[in-house]
């Protein structure tokens, strides 16, 4: 009897425990469902957001009257557009895709101010070009350093140096230029780009939906007696 006994509990737990789990593993899935939707509804704004910029400026060289840098900017614009359309399908793109897409956008945006602003990007000898990393992440945060950084220079050229580095535990993408800063950390939580709040939703849902580690600093370089503001993403990168 004592046997039937232990035998009757052990079942009725390994049956409870097993429930338990299941039920866990159904919320999992489920959690991980509605984080994918997320990043399909952010992906699905990012691309009008862009187009519509991309207009913008169009409109204003077309204002201008300045037919020439109109039909290169549209040139740029429509390799653009077949890039963000391509990438906004895919959840990662290499790093060498990525700088590709980044030299095209910022190149397009030169034109746009008549070269106010020269750029470089830089990639560690460390870092492997076909690691991959999310898709589009980086391009919101280059648009609000133009916008929001160097756009009002008037004593100086603008200057915007993006850097690919590998810290032995992760991928660093620092966004740095030499605009006018940010003046407190609590302007950071006010930041009206609506391209950098939808990045870091997806940073969040990339968080939640792959465990991928990626963590956001921003910094202003007054600490360091320059001017501007600095970006820096660091990601545990993923081999092709």
């Amino acid at each position: 009897m004592a046997i039937i006994i232990i035998g009757t509990l052990l079942m009725i737990i390994f049956s409870y425990l097993h429930k338990k789990r299941n039920k866990k593993l159904e919320k999992m899935e489920y959690e991980k469902k509605i984080a994918e939707l997320e990043l399909q509804a952010i992906k699905a704004q990012i691309n009008p957001h862009f187009i519509y910029n991309c207009l913008n400026s169009i409109q204003f060289l077309l204002y201008k009257k300045d037919y020439r840098e109109t039909e290169n900017y549209l040139d740029i614009f429509a390799k653009m557009i077949r890039k963000t359309l391509y990438y906004s399908e895919k959840t990662f793109m290499s790093i060498k895709d990525e700088v590709e897409y980044l030299t095209l956008y910022l190149d397009m945006e030169k034109l746009r101010v008549k070269d106010l602003f020269d750029y470089k990007i830089i990639i560690s000898e460390q870092v492997d070009q076909n690691w991959t990393i999310p898709s589009l992440l980086i391009q919101p945060f280059v648009e609000n350093a133009i916008k929001h950084g160097i756009s009002g220079l008037k004593d100086r050229k603008g200057e915007i140096v993006i850097s690919f580095d590998y810290t032995n535990v992760s991928l660093c993408i620092t966004i740095e230029d030499n605009g006018i800063g940010i003046s407190n950390r609590e302007s950071l939580k006010k930041d009206n780009s609506f391209g950098v709040k939808l990045s870091h939703k997806r940073i969040e849902t990339f968080k939640q939906l792959f465990n991928t580690n990626i963590f956001l600093e921003i910094n202003t370089l007054s600490t360091y007696n320059k001017q501007g503001t600095q970006i820096k993403l660091y990601i545990k990168p993923y081999e092709k």
